[in-house]
């Protein structure tokens, strides 16, 4: 169960079309439909903060092997996705605690990774200015290149920043499906 007001939640189109397409509500009116997804969510639990199958954050809510993915601010549903589920109960709240933990390790280490990055960028930004400037007052062509060679390997360094941390994202929206299985 979760705090939410599920009368305010908008239900998107495509989360309509993926729930009639993936539950058994293939014959239902869109208005039913929408109440079913409201009935998932009002029961659901809130699993973590992740990124949806287009990169785009999003907030996962879980009930009965269902996957429902809301925008960060609580007022749309995305999509819904449905997964298998683990039945045998030892081992599911041994899984289940065992999901949450990796969650929340996988959640640090992307927080951590995006401060890096956010002082990183501030650092390199200052740095390629000053190289920029360097390239504007000198005469030498060595040095412009020396300077130009530099910027593209500071772009390079953010660059693999940032897809380390897609990489993440990516570890963390598979291990939060899977967390959903066990739910």
């Amino acid at each position: 169960m979760n705090n939410l007001n599920v009368r305010q939640v908008e239900v998107s189109d495509h989360a309509i079309t993926r729930a009639k397409q993936r539950t058994s509500w293939a014959n239902m009116k869109k208005e039913q439909v929408i109440g079913n997804i409201r009935a998932l969510l009002k029961r659901s639990e809130e699993i973590c903060e992740t990124v949806d199958e287009d990169g785009k954050p999003a907030i996962l809510f879980a009930v009965e092997r269902v996957a429902i993915y809301l925008t960060l601010d609580y007022k749309t549903v995305i999509t819904i996705i449905r997964h298998e589920q683990v039945t045998y109960m030892p081992i599911k709240s041994k899984l289940l605690e065992l999901h949450k933990k990796e969650i929340k390790k996988l959640e640090r280490r992307e927080k951590a990774r995006i401060r890096r990055l956010e002082d990183l960028t501030i650092d390199c930004n200052v740095e390629i200015a000053e190289l920029k400037r360097r390239i504007h007052r000198t005469k030498s062509e060595s040095v412009k290149k020396a300077c130009e060679a530099r910027i593209s390997a500071i772009r390079a360094t953010i660059k693999e920043y940032k897809h380390e941390i897609k990489s993440i994202q990516d570890e963390k929206r598979q291990a939060s499906r899977s967390l959903v299985a066990v739910i």
